[in-house]
């Protein structure tokens, strides 16, 4: 048995794990947030697209084993943004995705979810920044219209994007790293 099972109702993500269970109730299929992740404590909400095959029975998670989590999670540790300040999620949060094929979300895909994204990032208290991670997610913000000074775009750190604009995803993750210094 996964260990973070075991946490997903410790204070920090509890307020998470309701929002996601209701979404489940609605026949939506939601992967689990990451409780070693910040929570609603989090500073730092990254959003990605939509789950890969890797969260399809799981946690949306730096720790899942494919190019796209290792990318985010290796750009993390080089700009020193600690996953304890950050949560990581998706613009369209249930999983488009089969465990042996990947699916990018349809702008009809990032409308239908945009009152759960909006609850989303509710949920936390503190946030400094909001990072968009993706073309998708660039839609999103522009469909969220959200009033919030730390809001950043940049590419989806899947290996295609993640090789060619490296630089880019290193400087919008080194202006958040940077940001959060700041704040403390």
């Amino acid at each position: 048995m996964d260990d973070r099972l075991l946490h997903l109702r410790d204070p920090h993500v509890l307020p998470l794990t309701t929002l996601i269970e209701k979404m489940r109730a609605r026949d939506i299929n939601v992967p689990h947030i990451d409780p070693r992740d910040g929570g609603i404590k989090a500073r730092v909400l990254i959003f990605l697209e939509t789950p890969g095959p890797e969260a399809v029975n799981g946690f949306v998670s730096r720790d899942n084993d494919d190019p796209t989590a290792r990318n985010f999670k290796n750009t993390c540790e080089e700009v020193g943004l600690c996953r304890e300040v950050t949560a990581l999620w998706n613009v369209v949060p249930q999983c488009l995705s089969t465990p042996t094929k990947s699916m990018n979300p349809k702008h009809a895909d990032i409308r239908n979810a945009i009152c759960d994204t909006r609850r989303f990032i509710a949920e936390f208290n503190g946030l400094r920044a909001i990072v968009f991670c993706g073309g998708s997610a660039k839609y999103s913000r522009v469909q969220l219209k959200l009033d919030h000074d730390g809001q950043f775009s940049t590419y989806h750190t899947g290996n295609r994007a993640y090789h060619r604009y490296y630089h880019h995803i290193r400087e919008t993750f080194m202006a958040v790293a940077k940001l959060m210094q700041k704040s403390t």
